[in-house]
């Protein structure tokens, strides 16, 4: 799966967004509040990277455990999708 528009992540000072930029752009309204590992998720999808990819990535970074992490991933890509982000 990959992101349909390309999404620009800002670290703010306490948090992190996500704006949409370039082609299409016009066609997305608001904005993403992101943590870290949020951030991550929006990078990794900017190639065609499967679900399973993305927590393997994750799991090597963050000591949460594998089914943690897999929730996480499910309930961020599910969000996305829901907004209409990713291409399947």
């Amino acid at each position: 799966m990959k992101l349909k528009y390309h999404l620009e992540t800002i670290d703010m000072s306490d948090e992190i967004i996500a704006v949409p930029v370039g082609q299409g752009s016009d066609q997305l309204q608001g904005i993403l509040k992101l943590n870290q590992a949020g951030k991550e998720v929006l990078e990794l999808l900017k190639n065609d990277t499967s679900e399973e990819e993305i927590i393997h990535t994750l799991s090597l970074k963050y000591e949460n455990s594998a089914d943690q992490l897999a929730a996480y991933v499910r309930q961020t890509i599910a969000y996305l999708k829901d907004q209409n982000l990713i291409d399947d």
